[in-house]
């Protein structure tokens, strides 16, 4: 199915080169944004960081269990995460409850381990922070085939979600209160990720490491709303986050590209945030009661904002949905494939291109920062 065919002249090159101004403006006219975080209590609430011994992530697991969450750093390293849990709890005066959990999204076994393994804690589940990531890397194939970025990115965390879905939506159904985050990036914006091509989803043809990233944010924001349409009546509420240019250890995965290095790394220096200033509008949407609206949105410096034409597709958002249900077909269990493994009709437009987004400032401010860029659960 060619669906990017008819939406391909939507963006010419001018609105491209308009996207990327606007990034630029848009690191300096944010650079005074309030991203306070409102203190919640989180006592009883158990939640799950992924990729969290580093840079937001990191900040995102210390927020949490400040507030007194039972939180699980899921991470790919044990050494590390061991390390960055002694150092969180070095650093505060409580009692903290952190847990270190193995989770590897390069492989889809080891993400069904990490599932079977937290089910058998008998734990409920409030919060589920999908933050790891790779950036930009060169291309390769994980052991299950797929593209390192495509997997890793999006179907790992698609997969882990779903599966944790039944008990976050028993969650919340005695709660009121249940959160599913993806920590997406502005890189999804058409100037990045290119035009919307699902026949060349997992394909090394015209691989680019900066597109094939961009796409893969775009297509944690797509989820975003495809999922929150499943989600009716369940007190859960979806969302996606654009963190902001963010001193990270990104830049790992364009340490061979001498001229992305020399562009990005001053820029970095001069504009970028903490990565505590960084994790704050992820937390925010994980803690804050006022955005307990069971309804979908993106947000960037801790409030609203438009993200991209393509993400806001219904049609482009059910096709993915197609897709990774049957890239992951051998590997979500029976009673998932039950309950989610269909599209659902589409009856709304699937074309905004008339709409200006309010923000087009959420343009590219990330591609030099993802926290969770090369974190990936490390």
């Amino acid at each position: 199915m060619h669906v990017h065919r008819s939406f391909l002249l939507r963006y010419t090159k001018l609105q491209i080169l308009e996207e990327s101004i606007f990034f630029f403006l848009e690191v300096l006219l944010k650079m005074g944004t309030n991203l306070s975080v409102p203190e919640v209590d989180q006592s009883g609430k158990v939640a799950i960081v992924t990729g969290g011994n580093t840079g937001i992530g990191y900040e995102l697991v210390k927020g949490l269990a400040e507030m007194g969450a039972t939180t699980i750093m899921a991470s790919r390293s044990e050494e590390r995460a061991m390390a960055a849990i002694a150092k969180i709890k070095e650093s505060s005066d409580k009692d903290l409850k952190i847990e270190f959990m193995h989770l590897d999204l390069a492989s889809f076994q080891a993400t069904k381990d990490f599932v079977r393994a937290f089910k058998e804690k008998n734990l409920p589940l409030h919060i589920l922070i999908n933050n790891a990531a790779v950036a930009a890397v060169p291309f390769s194939r994980t052991d299950d085939g797929m593209e390192m970025q495509y997997q890793v990115n999006h179907l790992s965390p698609f997969l882990l979600t779903l599966e944790l879905l039944p008990t976050v939506i028993e969650t919340a159904s005695s709660s009121g209160d249940g959160r599913i985050l993806f920590v997406s990036s502005v890189a999804h914006v058409r100037g990045w990720a290119g035009t919307v091509n699902f026949d060349t989803i997992n394909s090394e043809q015209d691989y680019g490491r900066f597109n094939a990233y961009g796409r893969s944010k775009l297509y944690n924001v797509m989820t975003t709303f495809a999922l929150q349409r499943r989600l009716q009546d369940v007190n859960i509420t979806v969302s996606a986050q654009h963190p902001g240019l963010v001193k990270t250890e990104l830049s790992r995965g364009t340490s061979d590209k001498v001229v992305m290095t020399a562009l990005f790394k001053p820029m970095e220096m001069i504009f970028a945030r903490t990565p505590v200033k960084g994790a704050s509008t992820t937390l925010n949407c994980a803690i804050n009661p006022a955005l307990n609206s069971q309804t979908a949105h993106y947000y960037s410096s801790c409030r609203e904002t438009q993200c991209s034409p393509d993400a806001r597709n219904v049609e482009y958002q059910e096709e993915l949905w197609r897709r990774s249900v049957e890239g992951l077909r051998d590997h979500l269990s029976p009673e998932i494939l039950d309950m989610y493994g269909s599209t659902l009709p589409i009856e709304q437009p699937t074309t905004v291109a008339t709409e200006q987004p309010t923000t087009v400032a959420t343009t590219v401010e990330q591609i030099t920062t993802d926290p969770k860029a090369t974190a990936n659960a490390e």
